[in-house]
């Protein structure tokens, strides 16, 4: 005891000997000035953490503290920058310097090592909450900097999360252009190797994806996947979210946890992690301060590098996902636990518990005397007037016989359905109503249910008076007295014509969609295909298995979408029905062109529930029509274009030379002595002769020229594009060597052939198809006269 209160009387003494000292600093330090310079605007989620930490410390020991905010989360160009930084040093240059800067942030202190000489003079930076640790680190032993890196625990993050997840695999990892979730991605990165390696990594970069992508995949995670925020203020298209903003749209779209390496958030349905708390950074940094403040040279207080973070979980979201809180470390910090309301308000909940128990026993004695008197007095008059209320109430048709088949009871509906009042019906049986074949069937089968002592059911079409003609399931039950034996029977008509047709229809539609010989395809409202029948199957090559969730795009022959393929959404939109040509891609690759319906089928809510697309393989339908245009296009012997495809060529040529400004000729070739042929030899040979001398002809001329039959022996040849002036002399000698060959004809006849070759140049002869055509007639005229000399 005695030496217990000399300890006592040392201590009063140190205290003593110390207060002076320790008063004379505080009172040293009144009317200090510290400015507290952020990266970010007032209304970040870190800034009021930040000021509470610090504040809590430097604000009892009377030194002044101003703040500013640099918003670099929105001014993030260079020449803001210098806007700022030009304003920053206008607005210190009219006050008192300050004693020491305590910088918040990678902007922040960015602009105290790099200017801060300029704008604060030889005042000691602090900084806090930096994530680019190399430059940090790169200040140990600065004169005027020391401070704490943030230093993100991404694998205690992850290990917690394994411990929560045990199937995790993957982890999609949330960032953008942001210098911190940059740092912070680079950071995860070089701790992947050798902190998680077992668990997948996957980045949904917002440099590289939309808002709407990040929700589509954030939609697609799998049970054995979470994901990492690490920074969400912009997107690919430069949209941007505040954080606030970022959280909600990141938890409503997610279907997995969602980690946090930051205390700011949770609350708002982030899980949370080994979490960065800025409030501790606060706190710590100001506490560097009040050294340096008090006298002690930065130098000598260490750079802080590692973060003092503790695993932090918003109780909220591990009761959404089924985490088990009992798996996390005994000093994890659990938010937003709730609190029993008996705790919060004892009184008020004891004396509510007190007044609910005494009227429960009070309502508990009245309704036991209640029930009893009621059992006693009317027993038999509530039981039968449940059972009348029952039958009234019931809309299908019910009834009840005796053992001997006699009426006992029904309901208003087996009155309207027997065309009979219940006072008609008691004491008869069926056959006193209905013809004797279908008594006797009704009697049967109640004596069977009745010997069976079991419900049996069974379907028949019956006729109400009216006419009426319905299908009925019918359920039959026996009626069981107190020693087990069947009395009568209890039945009830339920009107099943609405389902019998439907099934029927449902049969048929099967039927058609089954058998039918154009391709149907079903899809959901998401254009993910549903169905298929097997004509389409044949139509497209796939089988329904393959095609099944697939996109109808698998069969898209026309990649990128085209104008038509617009013009039908635009058209369903507003019509819910198109009906137009499409192009589809076979299995093999092979184009296919089909006739195609395509219906939008809307619900209730005038809201697309699917589409339905009818398609028919209208194949011989455009070869017929290729046949056709052929037909029309080119000559039936030779198969060389004819008269009218001629003059569409023609005129073609006309128009690239008067666009070019350059020449071409015509050449008006006609056969010598092919009538001497036809006459000798047959028309058989001389159709050989008019071919042969056609593929001749073409195959003398380069591939850009055009050889046309304009009739009997005569041929039209464009020679488009002159690149010599000695270039139609060489073709006519071509043309010529080439029908010099003798012809063997079909039956076996050799025959030779010269022609007589008239020659047109555009645009020394003629600027237009017909004078052209005449000139090199005549040309071809001349040269024949002096063949027949």
């Amino acid at each position: 005891m005695r030496r217990a209160l000399l300890r006592i009387g040392l201590l009063l003494c140190c205290l003593q000997l110390l207060s002076p000292g320790l008063s004379h600093a505080a009172q040293d330090l009144h009317g200090r000035r510290v400015l507290l310079l952020y990266s970010y605007h007032p209304g970040f989620p870190t800034t009021g953490k930040i000021h509470d930490g610090v504040f809590s410390v430097l604000a009892p020991t009377g030194i002044q503290i101003d703040e500013e905010f640099m918003d670099a989360r929105h001014l993030t160009d260079a020449d803001s920058a210098d806007r700022y930084r030009d304003w920053l040093a206008y607005r210190l240059a009219r006050k008192p310097r300050y004693d020491l800067v305590i910088a918040a942030d990678d902007a922040a202190f960015n602009l105290a090592t790099d200017y801060g000489t300029h704008l604060f003079g030889n005042a000691p930076v602090v900084f806090l909450g930096v994530n680019n640790v190399e430059r940090a680190i790169a200040q140990r032993g600065s004169p005027r900097e020391t401070g704490i890196v943030e230093n993100v625990s991404i694998p205690e993050t992850f290990a917690l999360a394994r411990r929560l997840m045990p199937g995790l695999q993957r982890v999609v990892v949330i960032a953008d252009d942001s210098p911190g979730g940059r740092a912070d991605l680079q950071t995860l990165r070089a701790k992947q190797k050798f902190g998680f390696p077992d668990i997948a990594i996957e980045v949904a970069d917002l440099t590289q994806i939309s808002w709407d992508q990040l929700a589509s995949r954030l939609a697609r995670l799998n049970p054995d996947e979470a994901a990492l925020l690490l920074a969400a203020y912009h997107d690919t298209n430069g949209q941007p979210r505040s954080f606030e903003d970022g959280v909600d749209w990141i938890v409503k779209h997610a279907s997995a946890p969602v980690l946090h390496l930051w205390e700011h958030g949770l609350g708002r349905g982030l899980l949370g992690g080994y979490v960065m708390s800025h409030r501790e950074h606060g706190l710590l940094a100001a506490d560097m301060a009040l050294r340096i403040l008090n006298g002690a040279a930065p130098n000598t207080i260490p750079i802080r590098d590692t973060s003092p973070n503790r695993p932090i979980f918003d109780h909220g979201a591990l009761v959404r996902w089924h985490l088990p809180e009992n798996q996390l470390p005994p000093d994890t910090l659990i938010l937003n636990q709730p609190i029993p309301v008996w705790r919060a308000h004892p009184a008020a909940s004891a004396a509510a518990a007190t007044l609910v128990a005494g009227l429960t026993l009070l309502a508990a004695a009245l309704a036991l005397r209640t029930a009893q008197r009621r059992r006693i007095l009317n027993r038999t008059l509530r039981e039968r007037a449940l059972l009348r209320t029952l039958l009234d109430s019931i809309a299908d048709p019910v009834f009840a016989k005796d053992q001997d088949g006699r009426f006992i009871a029904c309901n208003p509906a087996f009155e309207r359905l027997s065309g009979n009042a219940e006072a008609q019906l008691i004491g008869h049986t069926d056959h006193d109503f209905w013809e004797r074949g279908l008594a006797d069937f009704y009697r049967a089968h109640d004596r069977t249910v009745m010997s069976s002592g079991e419900a049996r059911r069974n379907e028949e079409w019956i006729v109400y008076p009216d006419g009426r003609r319905v299908r009925v399931d019918t359920l039959k039950s026996p009626i069981i007295d107190n020693a087990g034996q069947a009395i009568g029977i209890v039945g009830i008509c339920h009107d099943i014509s609405a389902a019998y047709e439907a099934a029927l229809r449902l049969r048929q539609a099967d039927a058609v969609f089954r058998n039918t010989a154009e391709g149907i395809l079903v899809t959901d409202a998401n254009q993910k295909i549903r169905a298929i029948n097997p004509a389409l199957s044949e139509i497209s090559g796939y089988r329904e298995d393959e095609l099944l969730g697939q996109h109808p795009r698998i069969l898209d022959a026309e990649r990128p979408a085209s104008e038509a393929r617009q013009a039908m959404s635009e058209v369903l939109q507003r019509d819910h029905r198109w009906i137009g040509e499409l192009w589809l891609r076979r299995k093999s690759g092979e184009p296919i062109p089909v006739w195609a319906t395509v219906i939008a089928v809307h619900t209730d809510e005038d809201q697309i529930a699917e589409y339905i697309a009818v398609l028919a393989d209208i194949t011989p339908l455009k070869d017929r029509q290729q046949q056709l245009e052929r037909q029309a296009h080119h000559d039936p012997l030779t198969g060389l274009p004819n008269r009218a495809l001629l003059q569409d060529r023609l005129q073609g040529a006309l128009n690239r030379a008067r666009r070019d400004r350059r020449e071409f000729a015509l050449l008006f070739v006609d056969l010598d002595r092919f009538k001497e042929i036809n006459d000798q030899f047959g028309h058989a040979a001389g159709d050989d002769v008019l071919c042969e001398a056609g593929r001749r002809i073409s195959a003398s001329l380069r591939l850009g020229d055009t050889v046309a039959r304009l009739g009997g022996d005569e041929f039209i040849v464009i020679l488009d594009g002159l690149e010599h002036e000695n270039a139609v002399n060489q073709a006519i000698e071509r043309i010529q060597i080439a029908l010099r060959e003798p012809i063997i004809a079909s039956a076996g006849q050799t025959l030779s052939l010269r022609a007589s070759i008239g020659v047109a140049r555009y645009p020394d002869d003629g600027e237009d198809a017909e004078t052209l055509l005449s000139h090199a007639d005549s040309a071809m005229y001349r040269v024949k006269s002096t063949h027949h000399r």
